[in-house]
């Protein structure tokens, strides 16, 4: 809060440095997220309705095509971790179309997907200025491959960038509710923020907003199908909504609601059936003040379509046998994953 606390120094080491989640000085970061705040409202995020909703039906006929064969396992992880890249890859560039369409060339289809989501991996750990010992001792840390989907994630994202600028200046009621649009230049007078920055923060945005939806989604799974209790009190909920359901209808379902809140701690829904207001201060797993992540309603929208339409499609699911406690630990990186690095269930 206020303006005494700035970014840790880590910040100014990896190569997002310079974006919204990375910059340093307070006064800056203020007048850089005044670029994309609108875009992140409740009313602009609405307008994204059909993507979103599009976004976990993929999801869904992905988890059924590979869980087909009865008794066959379905990575849950993987596939909203894809689920969360696509919708941010279209709230960065536009609407792209059932297969993928021809505004994002790169960044969303073809077999360039699964690189880039290593690629969107990757880019946290990388620094622009690391010394030459830095950069040996990551290269026998890290896997290869990691190193070359990097190099596919940045002209993906520069090249997507250039597109969506040309789609703007020709086009601008189609692209103007994208999360880049107001960054972009219109004239003279209104230059916006150079090529550069925006590619940058474009790469942030896709990176902050994958891994920590998909993970926390996956948790969510996870503790539900964990308590059957719960599970059956939200599948009645989730049941009970109308075939054309809204997203307004589906943040207006009680129990869900509460189940998200207690998921992003790991421990009860119902404790936050009558919180207190020490409760509410305390609760801040989308960080607080002037730093809160500006991506927060969009993170909740995901998390409530993902779980309803999930829910609901997939009834009899379960966790797969081959899953265990030990593959569920958390482990705290740049976003906190579960340490087998997937959730298996059983459609």
């Amino acid at each position: 809060m206020g303006t005494s606390f700035e970014k840790a120094p880590f910040y100014a080491q990896i190569s997002l440095k310079g974006t919204l989640l990375c910059l340093k000085g307070n006064k800056d970061h203020a007048a850089r997220r005044k670029y994309f705040s609108k875009a992140f409202t409740q009313n602009n995020l609405l307008e994204w309705e059909g993507t979103l909703k599009k976004g976990v039906r993929r999801a869904i006929l992905g988890m059924k095509e590979k869980g087909r064969e009865e008794g066959k396992e379905v990575d849950v992880l993987k596939a909203v971790t894809e689920m969360s890249l696509k919708i941010m890859v279209e709230l960065c560039f536009g609407e792209m179309g059932e297969e993928g369409g021809e505004k994002i060339p790169k960044a969303n289809d073809g077999p360039t997907r699964a690189a880039i989501i290593d690629g969107v991996h990757s880019e946290v750990i990388f620094t622009e200025n690391g010394s030459k010992r830095k950069v040996l001792y990551l290269l026998r840390s890290l896997p290869l491959p990691l190193f070359i989907t990097r190099w596919i994630f940045q002209p993906s994202v520069k090249e997507s960038v250039q597109q969506l600028k040309q789609n703007y200046l020709t086009k601008p009621d189609d692209f103007k509710n994208t999360i880049l649009a107001r960054a972009i230049g219109k004239n003279e007078e209104d230059t916006g923020l150079p090529d550069g920055i925006l590619v940058k923060e474009a790469k942030a945005f896709i990176v902050a907003g994958t891994d920590t939806t998909a993970n926390a989604a996956t948790y969510l799974f996870w503790v539900v199908l964990k308590h059957p209790e719960v599970k059956a009190k939200l599948q009645e909920e989730v049941d009970s909504l109308p075939e054309d359901f809204s997203i307004s209808q589906v943040q207006a379902l009680p129990y869900l609601q509460l189940v998200i809140t207690e998921t992003l701690r790991i421990f009860q829904p119902e404790r936050w059936e009558n919180p207190t207001p020490e409760m509410k201060d305390s609760y801040m797993p989308f960080g607080i003040g002037a730093r809160v992540c500006i991506g927060q309603q969009l993170a909740q929208m995901e998390l409530a379509l993902s779980a309803a339409m999930l829910f609901r499609e997939f009834h009899n699911v379960r966790i797969a046998p081959s899953m265990t406690e030990q593959d569920m630990i958390v482990e705290d990186h740049f976003a906190m994953s579960p340490k087998g690095h997937n959730f298996m269930v059983v459609l």
